[in-house]
Formats: C-alpha cells, sequence, structure tokens
C-alpha cells in the first residue's frame, strides 16, 4: 500500500518517513507497522471511549514516561487539543489530590503549635484571647487554607502548559504546529505517578503506627518507615523532573527542535515553575492573611 500526503509520515519505532513506503514494514528499523492508522495520532488517551479510561490514561502515561521521544513523533498526526488538555487536567487532579490533603493538614495543624506558650502566629491572629476553636479563629484559619488549595492547582495547572509556547516551532506548518502545541500538554503525564507517593506514604504511616503499638519490632518498623518516606520522596523528586525534562525531550527528539530551544525550554519550565509556587503556592494564603489582618485592625479600638 503505497501513502501519498503532503505530511509526514514516521515509523512509530524510529521515526523514518514512510511516506510512499509500498510495504507494511519500515525499511529503516524492520518495524511492522498497520498502514491504515499509519496517519492516526496512536495515543492511547484518544481511544479512551473503546478501551476504557482508565487503562487509555495508564497507557498513555507510561508511553509519555517511558518513551517521550516516540510519544513526541505523534505531533505530525491529528492531536486533539481538547483530548490533551483533559488529559492534563487528570494528571494535576490526580497530584493535587495527593499532595493537598497531606498539605493542607499539615498548615492546618500548625495553628496548634505553640511556642514559648504562646499560639504561632502563622496561622491563627483573628483572637487576642488565642482561643483558636471560636468559630471566627477557624473561619480565618480556613480561608488560608483553601487559598493554599487553590494555589496548588493553580500552580501544578500552569506550570504544565508553560512549555506549549515552545513548541511554536516555525519551520512546522500551521496544521503539524497546532498538533505539537497540543501534545505538549501530554508532558503533564508524570504527575500522575504522585498517586503512588501518596499510597507509599500511606504504608508509611501504617507502619509507623503498628510499631508505636508494638504490633510489630520498634526497629523493623523505623526501618521500614526510613525506606517508604526515601521511596515517596524519590517518586515525588522523579515525577516534578519528569515534568520538567519531558517537553524538553519532546522538541528535541521529537520534533528535531535546536538544542537552544530546547535548553531554553527547560529553562522556562523550572524558572516559571519556582516563581509560580511563589506566587499562587505561598502568594495567595499569604495575601488572604494579610487582608484579614487589615481587617482585623481596622475593627480594633
Amino acid at each position: 500500500m503505497t501513502m501519498e500526503t503532503d505530511e509526514p509520515l514516521p515509523c512509530p519505532n524510529c521515526g523514518y518517513d514512510l511516506r510512499g513506503n509500498a510495504s507494511d514494514v519500515c525499511p529503516e528499523c524492520g518495524d511492522a507497522f498497520d498502514p491504515a492508522r499509519l496517519a492516526e495520532a496512536q495515543i492511547p488517551w484518544q481511544e479512551r471511549h473503546e478501551i476504557g479510561r482508565v487503562r487509555a490514561f495508564v497507557q498513555t502515561a507510561w508511553l509519555v514516561i517511558r518513551r517521550p521521544t516516540r510519544f513526541a513523533r505523534q505531533a505530525t498526526r491529528p492531536v486533539r487539543y481538547r483530548d490533551a488538555r483533559r488529559f492534563q487536567f487528570v494528571c494535576v487532579l490526580l497530584a493535587w489530590l495527593t499532595i493537598g490533603p497531606v498539605s493542607a493538614w499539615g498548615l492546618w495543624n500548625a495553628r496548634d503549635s505553640y511556642v514559648s506558650g504562646e499560639p504561632s502566629p502563622f496561622m491563627y491572629y483573628s483572637q487576642p484571647s488565642g482561643d483558636t476553636s471560636s468559630p471566627s479563629a477557624l473561619l480565618a484559619d480556613g480561608s488560608i487554607v483553601a487559598a493554599f488549595l487553590v494555589g496548588l492547582f493553580l500552580w501544578l495547572f500552569l506550570t504544565t502548559g508553560v512549555a506549549s509556547y515552545f513548541f511554536q516551532l516555525p519551520s512546522l506548518s500551521t496544521a503539524i504546529r497546532d498538533r505539537a502545541i497540543a501534545a505538549s500538554y501530554y508532558a503533564a503525564a508524570p504527575l500522575a505517578l504522585t498517586p503512588v507517593a501518596g499510597v507509599t506514604v500511606l504504608a508509611m504511616l501504617g507502619v509507623a503506627y503498628l510499631g508505636e503499638e508494638e504490633i510489630w519490632p520498634e526497629l523493623i518498623a523505623m526501618w521500614l518507615v526510613v525506606v517508604l518516606f526515601t521511596a515517596a520522596a524519590v517518586l515525588v523528586l522523579v515525577a516534578l523532573l519528569a515534568t520538567a525534562t519531558v517537553p524538553m525531550r519532546f522538541l528535541r527528539r521529537g520534533l528535531h527542535a535546536s538544542a537552544t530551544r530546547s535548553i531554553a525550554c527547560l529553562v522556562t519550565v523550572v524558572s516559571s515553575s519556582l516563581l509560580l509556587f511563589v506566587w499562587m503556592v505561598v502568594g495567595l494564603p499569604t495575601m488572604v492573611f494579610y487582608v484579614q489582618l487589615s481587617w482585623h485592625a481596622l475593627r480594633m479600638p
């Protein structure tokens, strides 16, 4: 079967352009392919209605994490923008549901920490008597935690969209450029590792509880806690690093962008992530804190 088209048809395995190829075997790597599906984007997430949402999500995330170069070649085929943004949203939501509750719990408990017998000023400030259980104090502190959760979600969502601006390669046609931009949002896939880290943390807490209750020997419990904590930390670190580096690999190996553009993408993603973290995750709760603090000062006689 001879495939006539003006757009490149890269081999799913090696990227060799298969336009005009009369067989169903790549002459470069010898890998067999389906000519009827060669012009389609082979992204499991776009076939989720046929194979199931969970299976499609897991397969797509694994493909992006393990074979980013192979996935990036899909940019020359029809990549649906709405599907890509939905995949990004699911990845961000999973990370937010994993990191958010634990962080919010720690932030909320900071209100009950005491230094020299005084309530910690980090959270509680609205009641001079130090009654952190009053309705006004609960509302004030709860609004700060809510602002933190909103800022965390915005940080994850905006950070995973920054790289898309570097996929507007002048060397690409308008159609392929639009597909490349859509494909860039799949770079959020490493965030799908965060629920695994969350399960590891839960297991760590369970082991610590069993050791505290002397159900297990304390030494074994401590050793398992250290191992599980290290595993969770490594998973989160890998997820964050991969989220920053996968777009660069998309550009360099999949779309053959220049090294300068690829490195600029990495630097921009990392720096903007840090800036957005300060602005959203730290800035929003701080802004709510000072607004309420100003309101409290105005109400004082």
